[in-house]
């Protein structure tokens, strides 16, 4: 049993001078205050077990509670009396206050098996199911899961006279699971309203609509890879396949101008990335006095939009836009955003921490108008990416000098031409 709380508050005052500066001189002073408070409870049981001196059986089962709290507020005043007064008390005019509070919650229960055979054959599987209260409450449970084995081939019997020479290790294993993601604002799943002012009289207005259906977007991840290690070592590496594909995609649906909304949440699309990862390293040099150690690394991956409804695009043909969706690469993870120029207006959506959906918008001629009605294309893009680093580690006397040099080159291939995903 844990429990673990992080709490962080940020305070700020903002003074500006009635005395100095450039014309008209008010003077004004701000204060505001941002507060947040995370709280994690977990409760873990583990089993373990081992009989016959080659069965080995571990089992855990657990449950978390996880809570987030945001608070802040803030206020402003202009109209300072006379230098040197720093407190809002001595302006004359309120410009400004505001404050709002959100929370989230997250409840899980989970649990993993874990077989091993003489220290040579693993197995593993685990399940956790997770309620967000982002979601509704008919839809706010997800169950996850995943399961793995690997063997230890080095030390199979038709192995044994490498083992006991120059084949420290090789070793096969796989694993395939999915994963939830929730992260789609604390209240997606709510209609939500704005309250303003007009002409001294209160107004409200939607400013969010319902989504009940929303739910949660699942990645399913498959590795498999193979570990090899010879000469006590001294020359190891890995080479690993993996695909990883996104369903249910949290994303935003674009609606007609018509309906006051640009756009609203839905589960919708799946996006693949996959490809294979290389990993040699080597002891050229191993003595009393000097050790070197050299290491390669080289990954290839492709990104592919496997679907994509149709309705996402239809409105783009009857506003004279030319829709182009990509998905580009990136190494960390990225906000939605919206950016526009004279040219178009391109729009990014975060899928996975590899990836991102990027979807642009760019006026066309009146004459393409026309086939946009009946078909609208979009540009799917598959990049061919290369990515690889270069390590090196020497020691003399146990004085380290460590030196690295990484690099990317990409090598950008597969459909560059138009593709037709809808009529």
């Amino acid at each position: 049993m844990s429990l673990s709380v992080d709490y962080n508050s940020k305070f700020s005052h903002d003074y500006s001078n009635p005395t100095y500066g450039k014309e008209p001189l008010v003077g004004s002073v701000s204060k505001s205050n941002y507060r947040t408070t995370g709280m994690t409870f977990n409760n873990v049981v583990n089993w373990e077990r081992s009989f016959k001196e080659v069965h080995n059986i571990r089992l855990m089962a657990g449950q978390e509670y996880y809570e987030y709290n945001t608070s802040n507020f803030g206020g402003s005043r202009s109209g300072v009396i006379t230098d040197g007064y720093y407190e809002p008390d001595a302006a004359s005019t309120l410009t400004g206050f505001s404050g709002n509070s959100d929370q989230y919650k997250l409840l899980s229960y989970f649990g993993s098996a874990e077989y091993s055979y003489n220290q040579r054959y693993f197995l593993s599987a685990s399940v956790r199911t997770d309620g967000s209260s982002r979601f509704h409450p008919d839809n706010r449970w997800g169950t996850f899961w995943s399961f793995g084995g690997s063997w230890k081939i080095y030390q199979e019997a038709f192995l044994e006279e490498a083992a006991n020479s120059w084949l420290s290790n090789l070793s096969l294993r796989a694993s395939y699971g999915a994963q939830g993601n929730d992260n789609v604002g604390y209240y997606a799943y709510q209609e939500l309203y704005s309250v303003g002012s007009f002409l001294g009289e209160t107004t409200l207005h939607t400013s969010r609509l319902a989504t009940p259906d929303l739910s949660w977007e699942t990645n399913l991840n498959f590795n498999i890879g193979l570990d090899f290690g010879f000469f006590n070592n001294r020359i190891n590496g890995t080479v690993e396949y993996f695909n990883r594909a996104s369903k249910d995609l949290l994303f935003s649906r674009d609606l007609i101008p018509s309906s006051g909304f640009s756009s609203i949440d839905a589960n919708i699309g799946k996006l693949k990335n996959y490809g294979w990862e290389f990993t040699l390293n080597g002891t050229p040099v191993l003595t009393r006095d000097w050790t070197w150690r050299l290491s390669v690394n080289a990954t290839t991956y492709k990104n592919k939009i496997v679907k994509l409804p149709t309705q996402i695009l239809q409105g783009a043909a009857e506003t004279g836009l030319f829709v182009s969706l990509e998905v580009v690469h990136t190494d960390y993870n990225i906000g939605v955003g919206y950016r526009c120029t004279d040219f178009g207006c391109r729009t990014i959506f975060p899928v996975q921490r590899d990836f991102a959906v990027v979807r642009s918008f760019q006026p066309v001629a009146d004459n393409d108008l026309a086939l946009g009605r009946d078909r609208v294309k979009a540009i799917l893009h598959r990049t061919l990416q290369v990515v690889y680093g270069i390590g090196t580690t020497t020691g003399i006397q146990r004085v380290a000098v460590r030196q690295e040099r990484f690099g990317s080159q990409a090598a950008k291939q597969g459909c560059h031409s138009s593709c037709i995903i809808g009529t």
